[in-house]
């Protein structure tokens, strides 16, 4: 299989050149340097602990989208900007510079007794398929899904790259399509367009290879400027804290929330927010194609990884409240239409509204088998209970069998990651599966102790 970059990326291998790299590859020429100093003096009120006017961020980022300012200066503000510690109004700013740096598109306006339309975005965690798995529940209950996704940062896989990994499956769309598909399907997820802030998605790479990746202000900018411009008015954010994740612990979390419910309401948006720990990976897979089957999986019946089940339910119940449904039978709604096979149904509608190859909606585990990935089997080195699965280990291994890129050029391999056959409190013998490792190249013997060390056993 090729990977989904282009020609020059072969089954999960890539070189690098000198060349703007494809679309899909998300990267870009490193541009000459700066020719308009005026960005520079910004930087300077920032390193010397002085805040930034509202003119000053909207030039900076204005600036660097007309081409005059290097990657390298506006590294170097995103930098000052993530470490120095800014106020909600130069937050506020940095939003309303994303925003307008694009099109703005006008909320859908619904008839009286219309369904409105709901929206989830994820601060990102190890095997979070939340959205693949909790957007086709909503939508089978006949509320509308809009969602725009972005790419990843860090270990923290995205949904725009999951949704990629999929054969044929499109998620640059323009709005009209998305509309057109929404109305056919009840649900849509396309990455962020060209024409929505692309001032954000001209920075979004460059805060993964600058240090500003945990920056709570860059962060919370990113994330509503993005649903502002695509007119979402109704949102639940599902915030998640952890040494794997983009937000440490539960204390930057809940500020991260905060200030996201903040930015939103200014914006007019109604929004809730869900909060949960990366103490373990939220299901049995990480890796963008693995966790799309994993998402199936969940909604056919097969497979239902119990922290996956609990953060589903949370955010299902939160995307109902926004809808301005009634809570009190939220939990009987979602297991309706789960067991009665609704949502399995919506998902494999969406899937193929979108593009996605008949064979693999039909049959992904045959089509993923198909494809010849490379796998290893991990084998518990002693007997015992499972007493840890560290997040950051099972994101690292995944990483390091192409799931995440280490430059801006990269290409992520669409099969690499790591499939676990344990939970925690499982009881392993020595010897027994606990884990499959899976990607387009040979794996290293080295990988399996690497994977055992990250899955505590104890006697």
């Amino acid at each position: 299989m090729r990977s989904t970059c282009g020609d020059r990326c072969h089954r999960g291998r890539y070189e690098r050149n000198r060349t703007r790299p494809s679309d899909n590859c998300r990267g870009e020429k490193l541009r000459r340097p700066s020719k308009d100093r005026t960005v520079f003096p910004a930087i300077e009120k920032m390193f010397d602990q002085r805040r930034l006017s509202d003119d000053e961020v909207r030039h900076s980022i204005a600036a660097f989208m007309e081409g005059t300012v290097s990657d390298l200066t506006i590294a170097t503000w995103l930098g000052a900007f993530a470490a120095r510690g800014v106020d909600f109004d130069e937050v506020k700013s940095l939003t309303d510079a994303y925003i307008a740096s694009g099109r703005q598109v006008e909320p859908a306006s619904r008839e009286s007794g219309e369904p409105v339309v709901v929206d989830k975005h994820s601060s990102g965690g190890v095997g979070d398929k939340v959205s693949l798995t909790a957007l086709p529940i909503i939508a089978a209950m006949g509320i509308p899904v809009l969602k725009l996704s972005g790419g990843a940062l860090g270990l923290a896989g995205g949904t725009a790259d999951k949704l990629s990994s999929i054969p044929g499956f499109r998620v640059q769309l323009a709005h009209s399509e998305l509309e057109e598909i929404l109305a056919r399907t009840n649900l849509v997820i396309g990455s962020q367009t060209n024409d929505l802030c692309p001032g954000d998605s001209a920075t979004y790479r460059i805060r993964d290879l600058c240090g500003a990746v945990k920056s709570v202000a860059l962060i919370a900018a990113s994330i509503v400027s993005k649903k502002v411009a695509a007119g979402s008015t109704r949102v639940v954010y599902h915030i998640k804290w952890g040494e794997a994740g983009l937000v440490p612990d539960e204390a930057s979390a809940r500020g991260l929330g905060e200030l996201i419910y903040a930015l939103s309401r200014a914006y007019k948006i109604n929004s809730k927010i869900v909060y949960s720990e990366i103490d373990s990976p939220a299901g049995y897979c990480v890796g963008n194609l693995l966790e799309v089957l994993e998402a199936r999986r969940f909604l056919g019946g097969h497979s239902r990884h119990p922290k996956l089940l609990e953060e589903v339910y949370s955010v299902c119940r939160a995307l109902l409240e926004v809808a301005a449904l009634d809570p009190a039978n939220a939990d009987r709604r979602i297991s309706t239409v789960i067991e009665n096979g609704d949502a399995l149904a919506t998902f494999e509608r969406w899937l193929s509204g979108q593009g996605a190859d008949s064979g693999f909606v039909n049959d992904p585990e045959l089509y993923f088998s198909s494809l010849k990935p490379q796998h290893l089997a991990v084998r518990a080195n002693k007997s015992g209970v499972v007493a840890r699965i560290d997040p950051l280990g099972m994101a690292e291994i995944a990483a390091a069998l192409g799931f995440a890129k280490n430059a801006i050029d990269d290409c992520v391999d669409p099969l690499a990651g790591i499939e676990l056959k344990i939970e925690l409190e499982s009881k392993v013998s020595a010897g027994d599966v606990i884990a499959t490792l899976w990607s387009s190249n040979p794996i290293g013997a080295h990988m399996e102790l690497q994977a055992c060390n990250s899955i505590e056993v104890v006697s």
